[in-house]
C-alpha cells in the first residue's frame, strides 16, 4: 500500500520558519507560548523539520506532527531528529539478536497498520454516516498531501484521508450545534493542527472568506505551508507586530 501521492508540493521555506520562530520565541514567556505538554513535542518537531523538512510530514518515516497529524509511527530510529539518534539506532542493530527483533517488530507493526486502514475501509463502505457524510459534504481534492497513508479508496470521491472524514463529520456537527456558521463570512480557528479543518471549512461553506489561524510553533509553519499547497487564496502569515492586510477582508 503506498500513499506517497503528491507530496512534492508542499514547499520548505526557510525565511518564514525563521521568522515564524523568532516570533515564537518573543512570546515564549507569555500567554502566546506553549506549556509543559507541548514544549518538549515542538522542540522535537522544530529539530525534524531543520534535518528533513515537511514535504512528507504525514508520512510514517516523519516524526513532526505525531501529536497533531495523522501519521503514524512506524520505524522510530529511521525518523529520529537527531544524527546521534538514528546513530544510535545503527548501533544497536549491530548487537547480536537485536537487529532482527527490531526489524520483526517493524515488520508486525506494518502489518497491523494496514490492517488498520483495510478495516476502516470496509466499515466506512457499510457505514451509512459515513456514507452521508460523503454525498452531503464536498471531500476537499488531495486530502492525503504530505504522505498520508492513513486514508481510504472511495467510489467516486478517489483516495480519501481518514482524517478528513473525521473532520468533515465534526463540521456536520458543528453546523447542527451553530447552523449560523454558514452565513459567516470570517471566522478564528485555535489550535488548527496542520490545516485540516480550515481546508474543509473553506471547501463546504462559500461564504467564509477570511480564516484567522491560531497556533504555536512550528504548528503554525506547517500549516502555512501545507495550506500553500493545496492551493488555497491569500495564505498570509501575521507576525507579533504586524497586522493583518485589510485588503483581503471579506466585503
Amino acid at each position: 500500500m503506498n500513499y506517497q501521492t503528491n507530496i512534492e508540493k508542499i514547499k520548505d521555506d526557510s525565511a518564514l520558519f525563521a521568522e515564524v520562530e523568532k516570533d515564537a520565541v518573543a512570546s515564549q514567556h507569555s500567554i502566546l507560548g506553549p506549556g509543559e505538554y507541548w514544549s518538549p513535542i515542538l522542540r522535537s518537531d522544530i529539530k525534524s523539520i531543520e534535518s528533513r523538512g515537511i514535504v512528507d510530514f504525514r508520512s510514517p518515516r516523519s516524526r513532526i506532527g505525531k501529536s497533531y497529524s495523522d501519521s503514524p509511527r512506524i520505524v522510530a530510529f529511521e525518523s529520529a531528529p537527531l544524527k546521534r539518534s538514528r546513530l544510535l539506532g545503527a548501533t544497536l542493530m549491530r548487537l547480536p539478536g537485536f537487529g532482527l527483533t527490531y526489524l520483526d517488530q517493524i515488520s508486525r507493526t506494518k502489518k497491523w497498520f494496514n490492517e488498520c486502514v483495510e478495516l476502516k475501509s470496509r466499515i466506512l463502505e457499510d457505514s451509512p454516516t459515513a456514507q452521508s457524510l460523503i454525498t452531503s459534504r464536498r471531500v476537499p481534492n488531495n486530502s492525503t498531501l504530505g504522505g498520508c497513508q492513513d486514508a481510504s479508496e472511495i467510489e467516486g470521491v478517489g483516495l480519501v484521508s481518514h482524517l478528513y472524514l473525521d473532520q468533515i463529520q465534526a463540521l456536520d456537527q458543528l453546523l447542527l450545534r451553530y447552523p449560523q456558521i454558514t452565513k459567516s463570512t470570517a471566522v478564528c480557528e485555535i489550535g488548527g493542527g496542520f490545516g485540516a479543518f480550515t481546508h474543509i471549512l473553506l471547501a463546504n461553506l462559500p461564504k467564509i472568506k477570511k480564516v484567522i489561524y491560531v497556533d504555536v510553533f512550528p504548528n503554525l509553519y506547517v500549516a502555512h505551508q501545507y495550506l500553500l499547497a493545496q492551493s488555497i487564496a491569500h495564505v498570509q502569515y501575521v507576525g507579533l507586530n504586524e497586522s493583518f492586510d485589510h485588503s483581503l477582508d471579506p466585503k
